[in-house]
């Protein structure tokens, strides 16, 4: 397990993956922007998931759900 940024506070918290499988990570969204993540056997998506926590770049959190969509390809994210 990896954690970055704050898991704890208000905020949505963002599944991705299916956590009753090996490998998936835990987001809370707060303000429309990834606060924090724990990823569980996930060290590739870790890496780009703290980049976003880092970041402070708003996502949509359908996408961020779906682990078909990159995690880098938020990274560039533009909400209107």
């Amino acid at each position: 397990m990896q954690l970055a940024g704050d898991l704890t506070g208000s905020g949505e918290m963002v599944i991705r993956g299916d956590e009753s499988g090996a490998s998936f990570s835990v987001f809370r969204v707060s303000n429309g922007r990834v606060a924090g993540v724990a990823t569980v056997d996930a060290p590739r998506e870790y890496a780009t998931a703290k980049r976003l926590v880092e970041s402070r770049i708003a996502v949509q959190t359908n996408l961020l759900a779906d682990s078909s969509t990159e995690l880098r390809s938020l990274l560039s994210y533009k909400v209107n």
